[in-house]
């Protein structure tokens, strides 16, 4: 069932908001009767600006680095006002809060099940995070 959140018009949904969206989404699953294998997917470019003066803008560290607090420490991006993923990741990057709905439907220890970042020639960075709770 597509859970879909706009982070394109006002008002904007804040990191926190989103992760405490994952959250409850955990809540709801766990409340379930019967047991369940669920997968849950997040979208959203990583860095990359179309318009402005930073049109074509893409940071490859920041984008490597979004990744590894998704997987390693998410509290440190939920703490992250909207203008600070503008700032590193272009002001259309800053849609990868959705994937801490995602992130926030998981336990805090998670196993990478795979992990891949890529630069294409144009202008958004695109990465693939297969996580799993580990059920410590």
């Amino acid at each position: 069932m597509p859970l879909q959140v706009g982070v394109l018009q006002l008002p904007v949904p804040s990191a926190k908001r989103m992760w405490k969206l994952g959250q409850a989404l955990r809540r709801a699953i766990e409340s379930y009767p019967e047991d369940l294998n669920v997968a849950i997917m997040a979208t959203g470019g990583l860095s990359h600006q179309v318009h402005g003066e930073r049109a074509g803008f893409l940071n490859e560290a920041w984008d490597e680095e979004f990744l590894d607090l998704l997987e390693e420490a998410p509290e440190k991006l939920v703490e992250k006002r909207l203008a600070e993923y503008a700032t590193l990741g272009g002001m259309e990057g800053a849609e990868v809060i959705m994937w801490l709905v995602m992130r926030g439907a998981l336990q805090d220890n998670v196993k990478v099940i795979h992990k891949h970042y890529h630069a294409p020639i144009s202008n958004t960075g695109a990465g693939v995070l297969v996580l799993e709770n580990t059920f410590i």
